[in-house]
């Protein structure tokens, strides 16, 4: 998808781009030079504020069309082009929450405890926090919002935290408090998201105070994150000193 491709996240710091087996110095550099030009599309040597800008959007308008090919491919409707126009009120976002949390709640006690649980989640502390749960495991998503919701920490979730959550929440997504969630919130979250998204490429950069990184202070923080993954200094990064 397009976000790997900009990579600006952690591991390798975004230039070292993605590789699978073992990876030279040579190999890294030469990847550090492909994705610096991506980004330098004035090919100055310098990368800027508005050139960071453009990657990210370029970057998530790629990603936006590999869930479109990939709906495509399960028979379902593009739902970027679906939803762009949908919207949803406060009471409207609450009734779906309300129906969630009774489909979650499998043995219909009014609360969510370790018995809604799958049987490899129970008994480890999940809903309280104490232990974790796995990425990608079974309604992961669903479990870490509960685990938010779960206010006094007992182990049993009820409804009424999850609806105070949940209210919270959509309160604070809609960003010109019309008590609706529409494209204008999405748009302005978007705007904040991207603006600190550039902020922390610059800062793990070196931009200078103008907001620009040289080609010489890219390859020297993208060198030192090679080095500080390359433990035995072979000028090699293998399968097991890969940043995960």
């Amino acid at each position: 998808g397009g976000r790997r491709g900009i990579g600006m996240g952690p591991g390798m710091g975004g230039f070292g781009g993605h590789w699978r087996g073992e990876l030279t110095r040579d190999s890294f550099d030469e990847k550090v030079r492909e994705r610096f030009a991506r980004f330098d599309t004035n090919s100055d040597g310098v990368i800027d504020i508005a050139e960071i800008e453009a990657a990210l959007a370029k970057a998530a308008k790629e990603h936006r069309g590999f869930r479109h090919r990939r709906a495509e491919r399960h028979g379902a409707d593009k739902k970027g082009e679906v939803g762009a126009g949908r919207s949803i009120t406060k009471s409207q976002f609450l009734d779906d929450i309300r129906h969630r949390f009774a489909l979650a709640d499998l043995d219909g006690d009014g609360k969510i405890t370790d018995a809604d649980l799958p049987p490899t989640m129970r008994g480890r502390g999940v809903l309280t926090g104490e232990r974790g749960f796995g990425r990608g495991g079974p309604g992961h998503r669903m479990i870490a919002f509960l685990r938010g919701a779960h206010a006094d920490k007992d182990g049993a979730i009820s409804l009424d935290e999850v609806i105070k959550a949940s209210g919270e929440r959509f309160d604070r997504m809609d960003r010109n408090s019309d008590g609706t969630l529409d494209r204008a919130d999405r748009d302005v979250l978007v705007k904040e998201m991207t603006d600190y998204r550039v902020k922390r490429i610059l800062h793990r950069f070196g931009a200078t105070a103008e907001g620009k990184i040289t080609r010489d202070q890219a390859f020297k923080v993208a060198g030192e994150m090679f080095t500080r993954f390359d433990r035995n200094g072979d000028g090699v990064i293998n399968r097991n000193e890969r940043p995960h």
